[in-house]
């Protein structure tokens, strides 16, 4: 059996087998856990089935919503060092395993943020990017986009600017990401709807309610029909709503 088809087969286990959508919270938990603890009974030696499963228990221990973060901090760490242990030379690495680096990095910048290490964050955020080139070349990606506004951000906190001051500047930056997911997803796609509710919520905050009222009353209504009332997306919409005395 090639690597490739062994790294391929294991990366799917990250998914249902019937609809296809990757595994989330404490059930992807428990496949990375179950499906690393196979792999190194029947397979020890198998590295790269290995940094696999260490990608799936990586993303089921950020999406189970009851990790620690150094917990999260140790899953994306075993990740990267897995990585440099299997493909540490090679040429041809799978776009998934670059991803996994990629997401790992992204992972420990936004835990260095939760810290408040902005040297650790940027750091980590830069390399990130840089994962990212190795397998996107477009430049005007989203993914790029999003980094180059964390990145942003981490330095206007780590030079101790204030919470206004941090969102006007991060304001462009969202506004350009939400144009970006209309064009990507389209308008009625969650990504999309979810990154409209963070510019309706940064207007909120410095003040530009007139903007955000009429940006989150179209959220509001695609939210409910899309996704339903009871998404944790339409929630928070209607949340802020209340919060700014805005009608349904």
């Amino acid at each position: 059996m090639s690597n490739v088809y062994t790294r391929v087969k294991i990366y799917d286990r990250s998914k249902c087998s019937t609809c296809k959508q990757e595994w989330t919270g404490n059930v992807a938990a428990d496949m990375g856990k179950e499906c690393l603890s196979f792999i190194c009974k029947k397979c020890p030696g198998n590295g790269y089935l290995k940094f696999a499963a260490l990608g799936i228990k990586r993303r089921g221990i950020v999406s189970s919503g009851t990790s620690s973060l150094e917990d999260q901090k140790r899953a994306a760490q075993d990740v990267l060092a897995a990585f440099e242990e299997c493909f540490n030379g090679e040429q041809s690495i799978l776009e998934y395993a670059l991803h996994e680096k990629y997401s790992a990095h992204y992972s420990l910048a936004e835990i260095a943020l939760k810290c408040r290490d902005f040297y650790r964050a940027i750091d980590h955020f830069t390399k990130a990017e840089e994962s990212l080139g190795e397998f996107c070349q477009d430049k005007n990606h989203i993914g790029f986009m999003e980094l180059q506004m964390q990145i942003v951000q981490a330095q206007c906190k780590q030079r101790g600017e204030d919470a206004a001051a941090i969102s006007k500047t991060l304001l462009p930056f969202l506004r350009a990401i939400f144009e970006k997911s209309k064009e990507m997803y389209g308008k009625d796609s969650h990504i999309t709807l979810g990154d409209g509710f963070y510019v309706a919520l940064i207007l909120c905050e410095i003040g530009q309610l007139n903007e955000a009222e009429e940006l989150i009353s179209g959220l509001h209504s695609k939210a409910q029909r899309v996704l339903g009332p009871d998404h944790d997306l339409t929630k928070k919409i209607k949340v802020l709503m209340s919060k700014h005395g805005m009608s349904e």
